[in-house]
């Protein structure tokens, strides 16, 4: 993947809409960035790549738990 990404590990109760919303993405784009058809499940990857060129939300999530990884 050409363009910056955080990866997130796929837990049993994870949907897509909640990753979404999560990360403040769209369904669609989070589905492109996977290579998701609209019928396929999330759980058919072990880790979901969500691109931080799409979501304020995300590069904001990912730099507080660097900022808190590197604190400890």
């Amino acid at each position: 993947m050409s363009q910056p990404s955080h990866n997130l590990q796929v837990a049993p109760k994870d949907s897509l809409a909640g990753v979404a919303l999560k990360y403040g993405i769209s369904m669609a784009d989070l589905r492109r960035a996977n290579q998701l058809w609209t019928s396929d499940p999330i759980h058919l990857r072990k880790v979901l790549y969500i691109p931080l060129d799409k979501s304020q939300k995300a590069k904001h999530l990912v730099l507080s738990q660097l900022e808190s990884a590197s604190a400890s």
